[in-house]
């Protein structure tokens, strides 16, 4: 196997990681699991539990993004909810 060959099946089965991760992610959110947001969003607690319940997902570009369960909130949404008329 020469070294571009190597290297394009190295691309390959990360590009295909990267599709997998994120149908199972689409998945999870269709079957009203949660939503997906981003991990700057969370608190440092929160990615941990997401990564270690693999509900996580990193984009080649860096940025993360976990299904977060409808139980649980962001401090966008504690800022939304404090806005809504009483």
């Amino acid at each position: 196997m020469t070294d571009r060959t190597a290297e394009t099946k190295t691309i390959s089965k990360r590009a295909f990681d990267h599709y997998v991760a994120l149908n199972e992610l689409a998945a999870m959110v269709a079957l009203g699991h949660g939503r997906i947001v981003c991990t700057g969003d969370l608190t440092e607690m929160q990615i941990a539990e997401a990564r270690v319940e693999k509900r996580m997902y990193v984009a080649p570009d860096g940025i993360g993004y976990v299904l977060l369960p409808w139980s649980l909130t962001t401090s966008k949404d504690k800022a939304r909810e404090r806005s809504l008329p009483r």
